[in-house]
């Protein structure tokens, strides 16, 4: 049964978080070149980095209830949400 997907809003504090950790990776390990199209979507599985197109997927738990600048209850499920961010850079080089 493949993934479903639903894009994120570029308005969106999630969307504005994954970017601010996506350019702070990419400053990190520079590459010079990126491949995400800028496209985020919040996905009901694994999401990964769609060589075809360049979006970017994001399993919707750990992007939605993770990925934030604040501590949560569950620091090592917002580790995890970050180390999946630095994975996500890393398919896009």
């Amino acid at each position: 049964m493949p993934e479903s997907a639903e894009r994120v809003s570029e308005n969106s504090p999630t969307y504005r978080e994954f970017t601010r950790l996506y350019d702070l990776a990419r400053q990190l390990r520079p590459t010079g070149f990126d491949r995400w199209n800028r496209e985020l979507y919040e996905t009901s599985g694994r999401g990964g980095f769609d060589q075809d197109t360049g979006a970017i997927g994001i399993h919707q738990p750990l992007l939605r209830e993770e990925l934030t600048r604040h501590p949560t209850a569950t620091p090592r499920r917002q580790a995890r949400a970050l180390a999946t961010v630095l994975n996500r850079v890393t398919q896009g080089d």
